[in-house]
């Protein structure tokens, strides 16, 4: 299919956004427990049809469970309140009726009511969970049957390069139906396949979405893929995978004998590093974790505290100890890293990216800030997150905010 085809679809995305926009979500009756496995896709529907199933599945989903249906609407309805109270003058707001004050603080009492099994962070995800369910199906069809636009090519296999420049062990959240991986595996060199530059068994998907991650499983086997929150994901769902020296895209040689054990911190919302913080190393480099690269594409505006998800992504990565070697604090010594083949498999990153840019997300979030609470970080905001983070940090590529495709990429060296 065309080009445009894949855009018109694309569209459905951020379409199935705007239904929690809307002014109600009515019950269906007589519906119970949801057991659809996504929005059936015919092969000849009409975009507009699709879209029409996906919000007709997403509305069945949240009328199956009347507590979060009752949690997004007073949600929804405080957080509109909130906004046009913060619009308006002292003397405008001194003049609001007291019923209507009496009545948003009923809302805000019954909302407290409703945390104990429906907390911000729970009514949060499973927003996402129900959303992507639904959408699973057609983005599968997308996945396999519509032909990407010319520059999202070149953009999701930079990112794929990107992604192992400096080892295979990629942890990629938000996964879906786990597009990355198929950019990914198209890196391997026929002519070499002895030691391939993408290593489906070194690699982890976890997504919200259990018929997302339904879906990857089926297309690419060999990943191990988990339906897991990330802010909860510590790296023990890890499968064996094979040890190998972490190596510039270039450089393949290993010369590292295998290791064991691997440890991984106990980590938690408000505590991302776990006792990893609380022990004080002499060195956080000392410490060994799972990945070479977590990368978030096309997810990290949807985090509640995104702040804390980059420093969860920056406890899960791969810390080799590094004898003789230089810490990377000035500009020198980073230089010496990029520059040495040696060196430069010390190098971990996350990678933020969006490959309809910083834009699209800004427009998702002005059509739905509940699901959306977040933009995509600017320079300032990535530099403020790096700030937080106990182990050394530098931005490697600035985010262009006005570009059609948003790339991030901080390292640590």
């Amino acid at each position: 299919m065309s080009p445009k085809l894949y855009l018109i679809l694309c569209f459905l995305d951020l379409s199935a956004t705007i239904v929690f926009s809307m002014s109600s979500i009515s019950p269906s009756r007589g519906f119970g427990a949801s057991k659809s496995k996504g929005s059936s896709v015919p092969k000849d529907a009409k975009p507009g049809e699709v879209l029409i199933s996906i919000e007709a599945d997403i509305r069945q989903r949240i009328a199956a469970i009347p507590e979060l249906q009752e949690a997004i609407d007073i949600k929804r309805y405080l957080m509109n309140w909130e906004k046009k109270m913060s619009q308006m003058r002292l003397v405008d707001k001194a003049m609001v009726p007291e019923s209507i004050v009496q009545a948003m603080e009923a809302k805000r009492l019954r909302m407290n009511s409703l945390n104990e099994n429906w907390s911000t962070y729970a009514v949060h995800n499973k927003i996402h969970e129900i959303t992507w369910d639904a959408s699973a199906s057609n983005r599968a069809y997308r996945h396999s049957n519509v032909e990407i636009p010319t520059s999202m090519k070149n953009f999701m296999a930079n990112l794929a390069t990107e992604s192992i420049k400096y080892g295979s062990r990629v942890l990629d959240v938000g996964c879906g139906t786990g597009i990355l991986f198929d950019f990914l595996q198209k890196l391997n060199k026929p002519n070499n396949p002895r030691t391939p530059i993408f290593q489906p068994e070194s690699c982890v998907g976890i997504d919200l979405s259990g018929e997302m991650i339904s879906i990857a499983k089926n297309l690419y086997p060999k990943v191990d893929f988990k339906r897991v929150d990330f802010m909860e994901y510590n790296g023990e769902l890890l499968k064996p995978i094979p040890v190998e020296q972490p190596r510039d895209i270039d450089s393949r040689a290993s010369t590292k004998k295998p290791t064991s054990k691997r440890n991984f911190p106990k980590a938690s919302v408000t505590q991302p590093f776990g006792n990893q913080l609380s022990s004080q190393p002499t060195s956080p480099r000392t410490t060994k974790h799972a990945f070479n690269t977590v990368v978030f594409n096309e997810c990290f505006h949807y985090f509640l505290e995104p702040d804390q998800a980059f420093l969860h992504a920056i406890s899960l990565l791969h810390h080799e100890a590094r004898e003789n070697t230089p810490a990377a604090t000035n500009e020198s010594n980073v230089k010496d890293y990029d520059e040495g083949s040696d060196r430069s498999g010390a190098i971990r990153r996350v990678i933020i990216s969006h490959p309809k840019g910083a834009s699209n997300v800004d427009m998702q979030r002005r059509s739905n800030e509940l699901l959306v609470p977040h933009v995509l970080p600017d320079t300032a905001t990535l530099e403020r997150y790096m700030t937080q983070s106990p182990i050394p940090c530098r931005l490697h590529t600035a985010p262009d905010m006005k570009a059609a495709h948003y790339l991030a990429i901080i390292e640590v060296v």
